[in-house]
């Protein structure tokens, strides 16, 4: 059976909390308003992003949730690397919903790039607490965003503290999926051990059967032969009762009683086999469950990766100076192509 990728009392969590928030808060500060390419940019950004459906319904998680230990260390680490995912996909929104505001607030190019240049230090201290970049080469990347004499100049400035940013966004994401690998293992284990005797029953019973079968294969070619020999099925010990094996050459009457003997092994088998089917059958179900949730959070993972690296890629054009959208969210070109390396994008 392979192993699983997902955790249901983490997959409960993931959700994009703030992103609607967003979403509404956007509008109703903008909406009917002109503003300039920002504008256009912050309505892709939050048409990708901010839609994503990152929930997982705790309806779906009905037979898996007995498993998970909320305050196991597997779960306390796969729950901290998701929620630091999620908070950097909002600080990305937000971004560029900020600047909108920075160009609508500011009442002048130099103004507006000294709104640009303090809200990046609202960055300084999650990028050095990761070691994504050291205080001096942050420190100067601002400094020279200041000292720019339009806001896109300063855009352009500021790229390489975006790409970082995203960069460390991608790499949570990667460590979140192994961080889920690892607590689905742990989830394995649990539910084996939780299971131990209806497997052990399972393998004992499937084990019987085929030995049973077997005994049969030989009776099989006794029948076929003019000097039959069942020193095989002696030796083989699946006969609970060795006196039903003849000495000597036996006779068809003798090996239909042994046939006999076997018919009713396999039905005194079969009985016990649909006494824990039901057993059987749920913990079938609880593996289930959790490789179709495992396959729901790493499509998720992989696809947010993507669009965040879609993100970066629109942001460099908006901060060269294009004004279409268009130009920065080409989804029928790179977003494309990025599906289609999407468990590669960024990181291996």
């Amino acid at each position: 059976m392979n192993k699983r990728n997902v955790v249901p009392g983490v997959i409960t969590l993931l959700f994009l909390c703030g992103c609607t928030t967003v979403k509404e808060e956007y509008h109703e500060k903008f909406q009917n308003k002109t503003v300039a390419s920002t504008g256009h940019f912050a309505d892709s950004t939050i048409a990708m992003l901010g839609n994503l459906n990152l929930q997982f319904n705790p309806a779906d998680t009905v037979v898996v949730r007995r498993f998970v230990e909320p305050t196991a260390q597997p779960e306390i680490h796969a729950k901290e690397l998701h929620d630091d995912m999620l908070e950097g996909i909002s600080a990305i929104v937000w971004y560029s919903v900020k600047l909108v505001d920075i160009n609508q607030t500011g009442k002048s190019e130099s103004e507006r790039v000294a709104l640009y240049g303090e809200y990046l230090k609202t960055f300084r201290k999650r990028l050095l607490a990761k070691g994504r970049c050291n205080e001096k080469d942050f420190d100067d990347t601002v400094a020279s965003v200041l000292n720019q004499q339009t806001l896109l100049q300063a855009l352009q400035v500021a790229q390489p503290l975006l790409d970082t940013m995203i960069t460390d966004a991608a790499l949570q994401i990667g460590d979140l999926i192994d961080s889920v690998k690892v607590l689905s293992e742990a989830i394995d284990k649990r539910i084996d051990a939780d299971y131990v005797k209806i497997i052990r029953y399972r393998k004992t019973l499937e084990e019987e059967k085929f030995n049973i079968l077997e005994a049969y294969e030989l009776i099989y070619e006794a029948y076929r032969t003019h000097s039959p020999n069942l020193d095989g099925l002696r030796d083989s010990g699946v006969m609970w009762d060795d006196s039903v094996i003849p000495e000597g050459t036996p006779t068809r009457d003798d090996l239909k009683a042994i046939a006999e003997h076997l018919s009713v092994r396999l039905t005194a088998l079969r009985a016990v086999q649909q006494e824990i089917q039901p057993d059987w059958d749920e913990y079938l179900k609880i593996h289930v469950e959790l490789d179709r949730i495992a396959q729901k959070i790493i499509d998720d993972a992989v696809r947010t990766r993507v669009l965040m690296l879609t993100w970066i890629r629109a942001h460099q054009s908006l901060a060269q100076g294009a004004t279409q959208a268009a130009e920065w969210f080409d989804i029928t070109d790179l977003g494309k192509q990025l599906i289609k390396d999407a468990p590669s994008t960024i990181i291996p």
